[in-house]
């Protein structure tokens, strides 16, 4: 009996402990890199569909990343003004990753690119 029990534990905490392994290799992360009008450079490292946040002056800006089905090379931001209640979206950015910059058409301008994501 007492075998028998150990190896139900034993059995149980190899299921944990996959469980938890592939659903954390399942998180994707964007390494997000900005370059704002004064010429700062701010990173961000974001998980997909997860919010990163700048403060430019009085405004709050909110960014999340989304990949695209399948891919591991393509992904949209989504930007957010964060400083209004409900939160609004501003624009879409779509993005290579390792690929050229893109400015947005958010006031401010930005330049937004993906160098790398994790977990694809």
């Amino acid at each position: 009996m007492r075998a028998r029990v150990s190896g139900f534990v034993f059995a149980m905490f190899v299921g944990v402990v996959l469980t938890t392994i592939a659903s954390t290799a399942a998180v994707r992360t964007a390494d997000l890199s900005l370059t704002l009008r004064g010429g700062q450079r701010p990173q961000l490292t974001i998980a997909e569909d997860n919010t990163g946040t700048i403060e430019i002056g009085d405004q709050k800006l909110g960014f999340v990343p989304k990949f695209d089905d399948g891919s591991s090379s393509a992904l949209t931001i989504s930007i957010y003004d964060l400083a209004v209640t409900p939160n609004r979206k501003l624009t879409d950015v779509r993005l290579t990753v390792g690929g050229d910059a893109v400015k947005t058409t958010t006031k401010p301008e930005l330049l937004l690119s993906v160098p790398r994501i994790h977990g694809a």
